[in-house]
């Protein structure tokens, strides 16, 4: 605990540990995809200016990524980039529905009636990081079906793909389809490209469908005020850097152990005014053990610091 008077921080309060009782979890991350090998053709594939993917998922696939009855509200979806391109996505959708289909069996996309529309806005791809798109509508899943997921957006411009991490399946578990088509055509086309290349994906499940994380709304000449906030922290697996921007800028995140060596960084790339969210997957930097890091993000001439303890595994 840190107390701040007048925008000025006091020094810290000593460490205290405690045991929560052993109920049901607020939450739990699946990933389900570990390849290494990178694609650009969905679902960032930025070198046309329109795309739609539809992606099927198993019930067993899910059971073994960790998927429990007991968390089954699905809050957030994320891929993990490689390579970032600057191209905004706009437009971009993300639904998903309960099926029976485990593979497409030719090139016609599955119906999508009665899907849930769980995402709806704008993206621009982050380089070497999980990009997370926190749902607007939580989708209950029914533990029973496979899910097929579809997205789609559309673009007037184009520039070279976004590179994804993938694991290669055994049936054709993708169709897509990428074009240059005017007013958004592209979501209503009916035939793609089967793809046994299926994206890496991690989900969030929970028992509730509250939201862990809340929209942030900056309002019109609304300028946000200097923050940089970690949670959980401590924490082991991920943790999520929460800060604002107040003028575009180029962003970097870096960790420094307590001697100052450093020991990871994101460049995010340049950043626009206003609040972000930013998910940070501790496993896949070997230099970080458990311990206390000094964590610095630079915005432009601005640079702030926090402080992130990483529990022991």
């Amino acid at each position: 605990v840190q107390a701040v008077c007048s925008g000025t921080p006091g020094p810290y309060s000593t460490a205290s540990s405690f045991t929560t009782s052993a109920n049901t979890p607020a939450g739990v991350t699946l990933t389900v995809g570990t390849g290494t090998s990178t694609s650009g053709n969905t679902p960032y594939g930025t070198y046309f200016s329109d795309h739609r993917t539809q992606i099927l998922l198993t019930r067993a696939e899910l059971v073994a990524a960790g998927y429990t009855s007991a968390n089954s509200i699905i809050r957030s979806l994320a891929f993990y980039v490689t390579t970032a391109s600057t191209q905004i996505m706009s437009g971009f959708t993300i639904r998903i529905k309960h099926v029976t289909n485990s593979s497409f069996s030719n090139t016609s996309f599955l119906s999508n009636s009665g899907s849930t529309v769980v995402f709806s806005g704008t993206h621009t791809a982050v380089a070497n990081s999980w990009n997370t798109h926190n749902f607007t509508t939580p989708f209950t899943y029914n533990g029973t079906n496979n899910l097929l997921i579809e997205i789609c957006w559309d673009n007037s411009t184009f520039t070279s793909d976004s590179q994804v991490r993938f694991t290669a399946t055994s049936g054709n578990t993708v169709l897509f389809s990428r074009q240059d088509v005017a007013s958004g055509g592209i979501c209503a086309t009916t035939t793609g490209t089967r793809s046994k290349s299926r994206p890496n994906m991690r989900f969030v499940f929970s028992n509730t469908a509250n939201r862990e994380f809340a929209p942030v709304v900056v309002e019109p000449n609304e300028v946000p005020q200097p923050v940089f906030s970690i949670f959980p922290n401590p924490g082991f697996d991920q943790v999520t850097f929460k800060y604002a921007v107040t003028e575009t800028a180029p962003v970097s995140i870096r960790l420094f152990n307590i001697s100052g060596q450093q020991v990871a960084e994101m460049n995010l790339g340049i950043q626009t005014e206003g609040e972000y969210q930013q998910n940070f997957n501790i496993a896949e930097w070997p230099g970080i053990s458990a311990g206390m890091y000094f964590c610095t993000i630079t915005m432009g001439e601005q640079t702030l610091t926090n402080r992130l303890v990483v529990q022991q595994r």
